[in-house]
């Protein structure tokens, strides 16, 4: 770490062996609150790399961020392995609340990467000034299960992270998200978020969601299938919150099938007015599907239906998104 008060960089930590375990509330921190540099921490094992549980109220974690006060840049977060697995309250973590850019997260594994009520974040905190930095992912199968999340977020002056996710095989949500957006009180725009896969499936109020409630532009949202797409009781949305001044993203599909079911929905809108926030104000975002096989959108659930929607709701300002299917 440098201290408040300090002048100059922040070492860095690097692991390298068979495998790598982190549990208990077990810490990796990089940090700075001076001014300086904050050090990047490098995992490379050719095993699994476990972080899971919470102890005494602490999550076991890896954290890069700049402190209040400081000026700097934070490091960035690693990890290459064979497998890897983040769970119980477990994170990783890269933030700014200083002035400078945030780290990067970057999960490297060549079998598989799942999250079990786990969380992967990128913030610009409040009063941070700078950009948050991306969050990628590259691996063979990748899951997020039981309300685990990869957030990218700005709640202070500068550019949310982008979230892409690289998986050969398969990419699976399961009640779980993957969120990106401007925050009420953020300035700048928020991140993309980008999946290229095999198969990928929402299931059990999975989502992805890209939206600015603050100043600035909501991200885009695509998703790239070799073979399916399928959404039971999940949802991509991008949209222009109450009280966002901002265009809202598109929504890309491509895959050789796409299914809605249960309620599954596509929306980009901007939305109406809350009880203390006016209309957002701003575009909706197109919503594309290029699919070469069948599109099928099929029923109710909770009386809500499987749906594609665009819209400016009452009270917005600004033009509704196009919707186009080729298949």
């Amino acid at each position: 770490s440098v201290e408040t008060g300090a002048v100059g960089n922040g070492g860095n930590i690097t692991i390298s062996s068979g495998d790598f375990s982190l549990t208990d509330g077990g810490t990796l921190a990089a940090s700075t609150s001076g001014q300086g540099n904050a050090g990047n921490i490098t995992i490379d094992v050719t095993g699994p790399v476990t972080i899971a549980g919470i102890k005494d109220g602490n999550p076991s974690a890896i954290f890069s961020f700049l402190g209040t006060g400081a000026v700097g840049t934070g490091g960035n977060i690693t990890i290459s392995s064979g497998d890897f697995s983040l769970s119980d309250g477990a994170q990783l973590n890269a933030s700014t609340l200083g002035q400078g850019n945030a780290g990067s997260v970057s999960v490297r594994a060549t079998n598989s990467v799942e999250l079990v009520n786990g969380a992967i974040f990128s913030y610009v905190q409040a009063g941070g000034v700078g950009n948050g930095g991306n969050i990628n992912i590259t691996t063979g199968s990748f899951s997020l299960t039981d309300g685990a999340a990869l957030i990218a977020s700005t709640l202070g002056q500068g550019n949310a992270g982008s979230v892409s996710v690289r998986a050969t095989n398969s990419v699976e949500l399961v009640n779980a998200y993957i969120f990106s957006d401007v925050e009420s009180t953020g300035v700048g725009n928020g991140g993309n978020i980008n999946i290229t896969t095999g198969s990928f499936s929402l299931t059990d109020d999975a989502a992805l969601i890209t939206s600015t409630l603050g100043q600035g532009n909501a991200g885009s949202v695509s998703v790239r299938a070799t073979n399916s797409v399928e959404l039971v009781n999940g949802n991509i949305f991008s949209t222009v919150q109450a009280g966002g001044v901002g265009n809202g993203g598109n929504i890309n599909i491509n895959a050789a099938t796409l299914s809605l079911k249960d309620s599954a929905q596509l929306v980009t809108a901007v939305r109406k007015a809350s009880s203390d926030q006016p209309g957002g104000r701003g575009n909706a975002g197109n919503v594309t599907i290029d699919v070469t096989g069948p599109v099928t959108i099929a029923g109710i659930k909770d009386e809500n239906p499987s749906a594609i929607f665009s819209s400016v709701e009452t009270g917005a300002v600004g033009n509704g998104g196009n919707i186009t299917i080729s298949s």
